[in-house]
């Protein structure tokens, strides 16, 4: 069985790489995209949400298309989804400032605070978290521009056996349909961002 003590933070992009050099290993959560598809083995859904743009609400950003992104600057964290995501919508990497390491998202959500970068992209549910564990408050940050939907899974090594994976999506499934997921996520995911 799996302990408290197996489960480390790690930084975003050292986890990405380490779940692909096959060491047994599981990364949560990880959108489901498909150039990833073949990389990993899954687990899920967990979650279901947007891929956002956030800016502060005093900067009253106006963005109607991804055209109205080459003359800003957005935060994101390296390797994640939303830096491919913005790459294939034909945003440059000069668009992009990077953040990497251990306090990643902290950072780009300090960079978007003090006016650094425009907008800082990613996962709606996770950034309403992390805003409001911050000294910041969420209620001073806005969506506005979102990128797609995604899904949230478990991601896997495909060194971790099928058993192992039909195993935990069942348990997975349970907690789904009993109600135990929602309880937690309603502990952690605050709804302080404005909504569209």
């Amino acid at each position: 069985p799996i302990q408290l003590k197996d489960i480390r933070m790690v930084p975003w992009a050292r986890a990405y790489r380490s779940i692909l050099n096959n060491e047994q290993k599981c990364l949560f959560g990880m959108a489901r995209s498909g150039d990833r598809e073949a990389l990993f083995k899954w687990a899920g859904p967990v979650a279901h949400g947007r891929s956002v743009l956030i800016a502060k609400k005093n900067r009253n950003l106006k963005i109607h298309s991804i055209d109205n992104l080459r003359r800003l600057k957005i935060g994101v964290v390296k390797d994640d989804v939303h830096e491919k995501i913005l790459l294939s919508r034909g945003i440059g990497r000069e668009n992009l400032v990077f953040s990497f390491g251990k306090t990643a998202v902290e950072e780009v959500l300090r960079e978007l605070d003090k006016g650094i970068i425009d907008l800082w992209a990613y996962g709606e549910g996770a950034a309403r978290w992390i805003a409001n564990q911050s000294h910041l408050k969420g209620k001073d940050y806005e969506i506005a521009y979102v990128l797609q939907q995604t899904r949230g899974y478990f991601a896997f090594s495909l060194d971790v056996s099928d058993t192992f994976i039909q195993n935990f999506q069942n348990r997975l499934d349970k907690i789904m349909t009993d109600g135990t997921y929602r309880k937690i996520v309603h502990l952690y995911l605050p709804e302080d961002f404005s909504r569209e």
